[in-house]
């Protein structure tokens, strides 16, 4: 199969991560640095402080002060800030890119050249993770590496997460910055694929399917669903096969021609945004 590699937001997100995390490890050091001056300064003061009582046979002063580095010794040394580790969204982001590889490898070793896969496809409306594109036609793939247990009812989704002695410990909507679930996180941009091949004639349908990749994910309930779910790999490829071929070489070459270019377009109209932004 032919991996198309159109971009890697999740990459970019844990650079950006990752850099955030650095620079605060970094403004950690600096204070740690200050505050090792301040105290060596602040020390050295007060034993100025108790060496000149000492000399005047001033005993009291001279008790205080030994008192006072005593405490600072005890209390006002500053700790060194522990190295850092990876932030929970790191980690999320981790284990979500490395579901996305797993999958794709599968992918790989199921389907020959006659296939092609395509990473990081934007458009207007949003990213698809994987767009699977062959004779059996054109499917689009998000992956959601969450450990809970899920509830979908149409358009939204919810989860809970239980312990490992089996108590509820926390509940909640899943949904993306934009506060769509991972129903419309997929139909929408899918969509807006299917218009842009319609008008260019090339028309097809997109099967749309959310990978809950997470070992210990579950589905608790599931009413009206808008797009089909699966668990793992082997679910969707025994999906992919059970759809007889349609496409003729010649179009399918064409609609890969078109995913690249309406994925190119729009990264340049993104590109153009950001540039002008600043100047605004």
């Amino acid at each position: 199969m032919r991996v198309i590699e159109l971009s890697n937001h999740p990459e970019t997100l844990l650079e950006e991560e990752r850099t955030r995390r650095l620079e605060a490890e970094r403004e950690a050091g600096t204070a740690y640095e200050q505050a090792v001056l301040k105290y060596g300064t602040d020390i050295q003061k007060l034993r100025e402080t108790r060496d000149r009582a000492h000399e005047q046979h001033r005993w009291r002063a001279w008790l205080l002060s030994a008192f006072l580095i005593w405490l600072e010794q005890v209390s006002g040394r500053p700790r060194k800030p522990p190295a850092s580790a990876l932030s929970d969204r790191e980690e999320r982001l981790i284990a979500g890119m490395e579901a996305e590889e797993a999958l794709a490898l599968s992918l790989c070793e199921e389907f020959d050249d006659e296939w092609a896969l395509f990473r990081g496809y934007r458009n207007r409306a949003g990213e698809i993770d994987q767009l699977l594109l062959g004779p059996a036609g054109l499917m689009a793939i998000e992956v959601k590496h969450r450990n809970a247990t899920v509830r979908v009812k149409g358009d939204h989704w919810g989860f809970d997460r239980y312990d490992n002695y089996g108590n509820l410990v926390k509940q909640g909507m899943i949904s993306d910055a934009r506060g769509r679930s991972p129903a419309r996180q997929l139909r929408e941009p899918t969509a807006e694929l299917e218009d842009f091949l319609t008008d260019q004639y090339v028309g097809t349908t997109v099967d749309a399917v959310v990978l809950l990749s997470h070992p210990h994910a579950r589905l608790a309930t599931c009413e009206d669903a808008t797009v089909a779910i699966a668990f793992n790999a082997d679910q969707i490829v025994e999906r992919v096969k059970l759809r007889d071929p349609y496409l003729e070489r010649g179009r399918q070459g064409k609609i890969e021609e078109l995913i690249v270019h309406h994925h190119e377009s729009n990264e340049e109209r993104l590109r153009q945004r950001a540039q002008r932004s600043p100047q605004r």
